[in-house]
Order: structure tokens, then sequence, then C-alpha cells
């Protein structure tokens, strides 16, 4: 498994692992952290997942410390900017939106949920 990444984009630090897909596998499942068994933050279903021939995107809701539930942090909405970071990584992988499949279990459940309908 590829080891957590950091990066800054438009502003935010966004803590993630990405998975390359293994084959011709041209889609991307994105998920969406929910809280670890001590409340820690957690990447969900590495195990299972890594095996996937997808490529596959954790993101980590530890932003500036919180527990954000993808949405908004001090005042400012964040969604967007996640948004547009899943699409950025689909983007330089060539995959289409129609292929991006959002998951999550319980707080990530609700992420996952929350940008399906938002963002389509």
């Amino acid at each position: 498994m590829s080891k957590e990444l950091i990066t800054v984009f438009k502003d935010l630090e966004i803590k993630y692992i990405f998975k390359e897909r293994k084959y011709d596998c041209n889609s991307m499942v994105v998920v969406f952290s929910g809280f670890g068994a001590t409340g820690n933050f957690t990447y969900d279903f590495k195990n299972v997942l890594n095996e996937m021939h997808s490529n596959v995107l954790w993101i980590k809701d530890d932003f500036y410390g919180n527990i954000t539930y993808y949405h908004s942090v001090n005042n400012k909405e964040i969604h967007p900017i996640i948004n547009d970071f899943i699409l950025d990584i689909a983007q330089k992988n060539n995959i289409k939106k129609d292929n991006i499949i959002l998951s999550g279990f319980s707080k990530g459940g609700s992420a996952a949920l929350f940008y399906g309908l938002k963002y389509d």
C-alpha cells in the first residue's frame, strides 16, 4: 500500500493515499474516512480495496486537526475544494467523472452521499 501523502490544494492541506489501478481498469473509488475505534482519523477498507483493480483515493478527514465531515472548518466551506481535488486526481489519471465511485462508512458514508448529491 502506498504511504500517506500531504498536499496543499487551493490553500487546503489534504492528507490522502492514492493507489494506482491494476490492469486496464478506468475507474476510481474515493473513500471518505469514518471514525476509528478510538475516535482517531482513519483510512477505511485499506486491506480490501488495495486488491481492487480500480484506482483508489482515500481522503482523510483531518483538516486543520479537526473532524469536518468533509464539509467546513473554521467557518470556511472546504467541500468545493475537496470536490475539485477529486476531479483533479481523476483528470491526471484519465478517469471520467462518470467512473468515480464514492464510498465510506459511518461519517464517510454521509460524506459520500453529500458529495454524490451535491456534485453529481
